[in-house]
């Protein structure tokens, strides 16, 4: 029965790598924006270096090669960092965010930002979700129950730590020289009459703007900012 068990779970985990090989996304014991460590010029104050890097999507942190040896930068240090495959992150609320679009309105430099980071709450109920559906699987009888307690803990939790891990995403925008998060009562402060406050909360209901999404926000940029 032991060995019926590993085959099952053996083969999940091969069908999983296969479905994985075309495009990477953060897992648990490799919780990074890329698969590798990249290329990439780092600013941390006047100084700027050159160096492998990468993005910890749980703390939103930069990580660096150095002497052989990978560590990461302390929070609040690094005030940019630029990718060689053209990626651009700054350092917002002592997070790094990716830029999503650089425009010049008003004849002012703005930006809109994205933060992508870990959704805990999720992770976690994936966790406890995985651990007792390997219990189920496995608990056939009384006599192995022992079996099942320690396939749950080992088994059962790398199968999760390799699966995607669940992000979400939030929005900041450079808009008249100041930097906010993007939500529908910060936007509003953006507009200057009733008319146009009237016609966005209108927008968003017809177009069904969704705060958390990419093309969502892209939308309200460049129909109410980039114009």
């Amino acid at each position: 029965m032991k060995n019926i068990v590993c085959t099952l779970l053996m083969t999940m985990a091969s069908l999983y790598v296969q479905a994985q090989q075309s495009e990477w996304y953060p897992i648990a014991t490799w919780p990074f924006v890329y698969e590798l460590f990249q290329d990439a010029t780092i600013y941390s104050g006047i100084n700027k270096i050159k160096a492998k890097a990468n993005i910890h999507v749980g703390k939103m942190s930069l990580w660096y090669e150095s002497h052989g040896k990978r560590l990461e930068a302390k929070q609040g240090t690094v005030n940019k960092v630029t990718f060689s495959n053209g990626m651009t992150y700054y350092n917002i609320n002592n997070k790094l965010c990716s830029v999503i679009s650089e425009d010049t309105i008003n004849g002012k430099l703005c930006r809109l930002y994205m933060a992508e980071q870990l959704d805990k709450p999720q992770y976690d109920e994936m966790v406890r979700i995985n651990r007792q559906s390997t219990m189920n699987m496995l608990d056939f009888s009384p006599a192995l129950t022992t079996i099942a307690t320690g396939v749950a803990d080992n088994e059962g939790i790398r199968d999760v730590e390799q699966e995607p891990l669940p992000l979400q995403n939030k929005f900041y925008m450079l808009y008249n020289d100041e930097t906010f998060e993007v939500n529908e009562s910060n936007i509003l402060k953006q507009m200057h009459s009733r008319e146009e406050r009237n016609a966005y909360r209108a927008f968003v209901r017809s177009a069904e703007i969704i705060y958390s999404s990419k093309k969502s926000i892209l939308t309200v940029w460049k129909t109410f900012f980039v114009k």
